[in-house]
């Protein structure tokens, strides 16, 4: 009965592995693949990426978690809170939430992921998301 037990939770655990595997990775936007295409070299090629490409998700401890998109007003909607984002560089965006504090992003070489700091010590991540 043991053996049986555990072939049936190893058969469940394989089949949602296989099922998250399975997972597409959005595509970038034609518009932000051009910007790619042409290079970010600076704050203002970041920011019409960001404005080509908006919507991003907030992933915590691995886990997809909320969203955030980036409008070209300067404001960034997550969903817990709504803040102002600046380009600072060519892969830095800074996003100042009143009451919250900032929130210090770092783009990924590829642009499709970021890995960011909150309040100057909370680590957290988030990807491209359509």
């Amino acid at each position: 009965m043991k053996h049986l037990i555990a072939f049936a939770l190893l058969t469940c655990l394989s089949l949602a592995a296989a099922i998250a595997a399975d997972v597409p990775t959005p595509s970038l936007s034609e518009p932000s693949k051009k910007i790619l295409k042409n290079g970010i070299t600076n704050e203002s090629d970041l920011k019409a990426f960001l404005l080509a490409a908006p919507t991003w998700t907030w992933i915590r401890n691995g886990v997809p978690d909320t969203s955030i998109k980036f409008e070209a007003n300067g404001v960034a909607t997550h969903t817990n809170w709504v803040g102002k984002w600046t380009a600072t560089s060519s892969r830095k965006v800074i996003i100042h939430v009143p009451n919250i504090g900032p929130h210090i992003l770092t783009i990924s070489d590829d642009f499709t992921s970021f890995n960011g700091v909150w309040n100057g010590n909370v680590p957290f991540a988030g990807r491209f998301s359509d």
